[in-house]
């Protein structure tokens, strides 16, 4: 099944929908866009009743390449605004696609309501640009950098059939309460020595930056490392 926000249910990994990728919507055909519209408004709605950042409609079982994107989160901590964890405003995207990656990637913990109660490693491009169609119909571009590019990463995956798992460095998935028990006090890099992973061994570029972060340091704010 998966889990249940509100009436809808969020698609759990296994489930055939999340493995194919999601039908572009036909921007220029009234009745198709008004009814995008309208999935965007449900998705919105799903994504403010969980504890997510972020949410693709295939997760919810649409087919369509639609994402909502949006973080309040307060972070009044000096040390995560400096690493990029600044909130992000409503954004509703139709059609999105990245058109630009930086050079520079980080590696960082992620979950996903599609896989409940697991965490991974995942790298990600520093920052993206992204152009997309609002609900209003309009032509969007945005550049998105740290924490914002790694939610936008997240959710195009999924609309192109792509879930953590499958890039999840050296295939390391661990549980919540494995991760809470166990390796709470330790940075990424440390896990990742720690279960068998070199830092560069199976990772896309030559010279990626993990970043340090221990457990205190991410709790600080509820949540903020799960991605849907």
């Amino acid at each position: 099944m998966g889990e249940k926000t509100g009436r809808t249910t969020v698609l759990c990994v296994g489930n055939p929908m999340l493995a194919r990728p999601t039908r572009k919507v036909a921007i220029g055909n009234g009745d198709e866009f008004r009814s995008a519209v309208r999935d965007v408004e449900v998705l919105t709605e799903v994504l403010r009743g969980s504890r997510g950042v972020g949410l693709a409609a295939n997760q919810v079982g649409i087919s369509k390449s639609i994402a909502v994107l949006e973080d309040l989160t307060v972070r009044d901590d000096e040390r995560l605004l400096d690493k990029g964890l600044e909130t992000l405003p409503l954004v509703q995207m139709i059609n999105p696609v990245i058109t630009n990656r930086s050079a520079e990637v980080i590696v960082h913990m992620e979950g996903c309501l599609s896989i409940p109660g697991l965490y991974c490693f995942v790298e990600r491009h520093d920052s993206v640009t992204v152009e997309w169609t609002n609900a209003g119909g309009e032509k969007m571009r945005k550049e998105f950098r740290g924490w914002p590019a790694r939610i936008v990463q997240h959710e195009v995956d999924h609309l192109d059939g792509i879930v953590i798992s499958q890039k999840a460095v050296k295939g390391i998935l661990i549980g919540e309460y494995e991760y809470r028990e166990f390796w709470r006090e330790m940075s990424p890099m440390e896990i990742i020595k720690q279960l068998g992973a070199d830092r560069e061994e199976g990772l896309r570029s030559a010279t990626p930056r993990v970043v340090e972060r221990t457990h205190t340091e991410m709790c600080q704010v509820a949540d903020w490392f799960t991605v849907e």
